[in-house]
């Protein structure tokens, strides 16, 4: 007995960690048996239909109307002494008619009638529809002549249906050797993939089969709980299957068979019956046949079409588990799968120290993207943890909890570009130019941005350390701050007299959610305070959302003008081009530096290509590639690199090492002044003056 429970925990052991291909093999053997429980009943129900209304076929023998009764009398005693022939009823023309009167909607078609256009008749059964030819035979046998001979002068003609006996009987055969073959099928697909379920799981647990082997285990005792997993998943799909089917029976079929029944032909006089070729194509009881045959067959086509796509979906489910609902992945999918499974398993198992599942899973996951990085030479492409993709959208959305600093990423951490007034990081006497170089003791060097800034944020209230190396240089400071809930003063402005002309300063920290809509709100403000000209300074800036870097060129370029176009492997090439909603135009410098990137560079290009912008600064950072945000089943996400982006003039700012510009300066960072920002008011003042 505790040799059946160990085989038992085992089996279940295995199931769960296979459990993607278990739910294939289930599903599959669900549909195999769904698929086996309707075709079974439904071949024989063919075949049993098919005998019905082969024994109900006969032969009609059309008399002539002036045959005495002394005639059809001695008709009758050949017609009975035929060998085969079971039954030989008479139908006179007075019962034709009656019979053809009650299968008729419109009765007045008959009323119309002067006369009675039917013939009396006999009807002749045999005891096998197979013995119907011989019957016709023995009935008109070929004379002397060589020319057919009436067994009595009063038979005019036979009627029989030969050809339908010989179509049921091809249909029939045809049907049951698809029948035959698609059960065939699906039993094999069926046990293949039950199978290889039990095979996957023999290799995923290959390590611990050659343990036991080493041990002395025999093939047998190895085997029996892969062998019992099997059957667990051929018996859950079997249950599961004849469940549908008995549900299936009691709430449609059963319904169903109360309104439509299969209607045979009765020997009776009075029943409805089909008289002749020439009859039968006007008669109700062939157009009734036929509006059944059609309902059955639309139903079993649609039937067998939603059997298929359960299966297909089935399968295709069980090799694609992020595709499952949510509840049906967290409770059957364990993740990460395949090789990376098995590697996780080894460590959770044999490590030294206790290691999580979803601290392996992150692990993963950043090992894959940083060989991306790697071999591509890709600095963008990143891998967020729930954790920081909560952090990555705060910055988005221009609100977050940590100290206060907009950072670029350089070869030593973090590089400050901005120290928000009032800030934990402002307190603490940290200025623009400082570089983060290591977070709670720990180094950031080499880290992506979101990695390295993720550790900075926090919840507000909570502390963290961090080194500073000012721009000066010198010793590391450690500076324990507070961490606080920091509002992104995204945009900035205001109006300084230069030369005797009031210029508006313009300052866009980030393309975060919403930032074209402040951008705009600041530029109608100095223009209303009487600016003639605009320095939009985007030094620092790493970008954001493309689609508010479009929006934000808008503001100063006609519609349809080219804004940026961009090309992907997978997306192809599209053009993004400005949507309209254009401020009043005045004379435009941009201050760039090396901090500025992605979506501010795609802004800087268009304002210089488009707008004739004067480009002041130092040369910019040259990302030219944009990103997507892929979520994951885990509350992750991957911000992966898609394509490549090209200025309005076609030119890459990977390729170009960014946007060079008209009038280079480099602000000293020693120095209180702001070098750049002062250089650009002149050549702005400059541009205003012609």
């Amino acid at each position: 007995m505790s040799r059946l429970i160990f085989f038992l925990q085992e089996a279940v052991r295995a199931l769960r960690r296979n459990a993607a291909p278990s739910l294939a093999a289930v599903v599959t053997t669900i549909v195999t048996v769904i698929l086996l429980g309707v075709l079974i009943p439904i071949f024989q129900t063919t075949q049993a239909k098919s005998e019905q209304v082969r024994s109900q076929l006969d032969v009609q023998v059309a008399l002539y109307d002036d045959a005495t009764a002394a005639e059809i009398h001695a008709l009758r005693g050949k017609l009975e002494a035929i060998p085969h022939v079971s039954e030989v009823t008479y139908i006179s023309k007075t019962e034709a008619l009656a019979t053809l009167r009650s299968e008729l909607k419109d009765k007045s078609i008959v009323e119309q009638l002067h006369t009675n256009p039917l013939p009396a008749s006999f009807e002749i059964k045999a005891d096998d529809a197979s013995n119907l030819p011989g019957i016709r035979t023995a009935i008109v046998p070929t004379g002397p002549s060589g020319e057919p001979q009436p067994i009595s002068p009063i038979v005019n003609n036979l009627f029989d249906r030969q050809q339908a006996s010989q179509q049921i009987e091809q249909v029939t055969s045809a049907l049951k050797i698809v029948l035959t073959v698609i059960t065939a099928l699906l039993i094999i697909a069926s046990l293949m993939l039950v199978g290889n379920t039990i095979r996957l799981s023999i290799y995923t647990r290959r390590r611990e089969v050659e343990v036991m082997r080493l041990v002395g285990a025999t093939r047998w005792f190895i085997r029996w709980p892969f062998m019992i997993e099997g059957v667990v998943v051929g018996f859950a799909g079997g249950l599961i299957a004849i469940l549908i089917l008995w549900l299936g029976k009691i709430t449609i079929v059963d319904p169903l068979s109360d309104h439509f029944s299969f209607r045979p032909w009765s020997g009776s006089s009075s029943a409805r019956r089909c008289w002749s070729r020439r009859w039968a194509g006007a008669s109700p009881c062939a157009a009734s046949s036929r509006s059944e045959a059609a309902v059955r067959a639309r139903g079993a086509v649609a039937f067998g079409v939603a059997l298929a796509a359960f299966l297909v979906a089935g399968i295709w489910l069980g090799g694609h588990q992020s595709k499952l609902p949510e509840l049906v992945r967290d409770s059957l999918v364990g993740e990460p799968s395949g090789l990376t499974a098995e590697a996780a398993e080894a460590i959770e198992d044999n490590y030294y120290r206790p290691v999580g599942a979803t601290e392996l899973g992150n692990a993963s996951l950043q090992g894959m993207v940083r060989e991306l990085r790697r071999r591509n030479h890709d600095r963008f492409s990143e891998y967020f943890s729930p954790e920081s993709l909560e952090s990555f959208n705060q910055q988005i959305e221009g609100r977050f909890s940590g100290v206060g600093l907009s950072v670029v990423p350089v070869k030593r951490g973090l590089r400050a570009v901005e120290v928000f007034p009032d800030s934990p990081a402002d307190r603490a006497g940290i200025e623009a130019g400082a570089t983060i170089v290591s977070v709670d003791g720990e180094s950031i060097a080499g880290e992506s941005s979101a990695e390295a800034t993720s550790k900075i944020k926090g919840p507000e209230g909570t502390e963290v350390t961090v080194g500073v190396l000012d721009p000066g240089g010198g010793r590391v400071r450690e500076l324990r701050l507070t961490r606080a809930a920091v509002a992104l003063p995204n945009v900035s402005s205001r109006v300084e007299r230069i030369d005797g002309r009031k210029l508006g300063y313009v300052r866009m920290l980030s393309f975060s959610e919403g930032a074209h809509g402040e951008l705009a709100a600041a530029v109608r403000k100095v223009q209303r305070e009487g600016a003639q000209g605009i320095v939009l300074d985007l030094r620092g800036n790493p970008g954001g959302l493309l689609d508010e870097a479009v929006l934000s060129a808008s503001l100063f370029l006609p519609k349809d003008e080219v804004v940026v176009s961009t090309d992907s492997r997978t997306q192809g090439r599209s053009v993004h081009k400005a949507v309209g909603g254009e401020l009043p135009p005045r004379p435009l410098v941009v201050l760039i530096d090396r901090g500025t990137a992605s979506a501010a560079e795609i802004l800087a290009a268009a304002l210089a290509d488009d707008a004739g912008a004067t480009v002041v600064g130092t040369r910019s950072f040259g990302k030219g590639v944009f990103q997507e945000e892929k979520l994951l089943a885990n509350g992750g996400a991957l911000k992966l690199t898609v394509g490549e982006y090209f200025t309005p003039n076609g030119e890459n700012l990977a390729r170009s090492h960014g946007i060079h510009p008209d009038v280079r300066v480099r602000d000293n960072p020693r120095t209180a002044a702001d070098e750049a920002e002062r250089r650009a008011f002149e050549v702005l003042a400059t541009r205003s003056s012609g």
